[in-house]
């Protein structure tokens, strides 16, 4: 859902807030280049600190971010504030977000792995990656509201943390160290 929100921005920028397709277009460059990098400096992240605090952390401060970055959009209406706005949103989804398949997939038992992890992948991006842009368009024009992309946002963050907080560390490094530390007793 977070990463279909994002991909809804060059349109985003063309129909709501009015700005050349050239200037919409550019916002794809961003959030691809900052997918690139911050998907892979959150995965190497979880794997030093942990799948789980990493997730969370990073997902509450995207569900803090999402509503006021779009008000930043939408009252200053200019490029330049546009892709901060999908650089940060992309920078702090990366962060969280690049270790989520792994965590599932650590999470499976091995015999299972490839075609659970394949079927979870699948029948979430059929139903909510194939619904995001269409569901945000919608919304706005049932609500009239532009900032339902950021709504949308923070919705699709709380309903991912209620999900991490149930999760269980899968980070080998860190279930390691904490095999090591000795138990106080009680």
């Amino acid at each position: 859902m977070l990463t279909y929100a994002r991909a809804y921005m060059t349109t985003y920028a063309v129909g709501i807030l009015g700005m050349s397709s050239r200037a919409a277009f550019i916002c794809t460059i961003i959030n691809g280049f900052c997918t690139l990098v911050f998907y892979l400096i959150g995965g190497w992240i979880s794997d030093r600190y942990g799948r789980r605090p990493v997730m969370i952390i990073f997902t509450l401060l995207l569900a803090a971010i999402a509503l006021p970055t779009f008000m930043a959009i939408n009252n200053s209406r200019t490029p330049e504030a546009l892709y901060a706005s999908v650089a940060l949103l992309t920078a702090v989804t990366g962060l969280g977000q690049g270790c989520v398949m792994t965590a599932i997939a650590e999470s499976l038992p091995q015999h299972v792995r490839a075609g659970a992890l394949g079927t979870i992948y699948a029948v979430a991006i059929a139903i909510f990656g194939g619904s995001a842009q269409f569901a945000v368009v919608w919304l706005i024009g049932a609500t009239g509201n532009p900032l339902v992309p950021g709504w949308y946002l923070l919705g699709a963050a709380l309903f991912g943390l209620a999900a991490m907080v149930k999760t269980r560390e899968t980070a080998p490094v860190v279930i390691a160290t904490a095999r090591l530390l000795p138990v106080a007793p009680l």
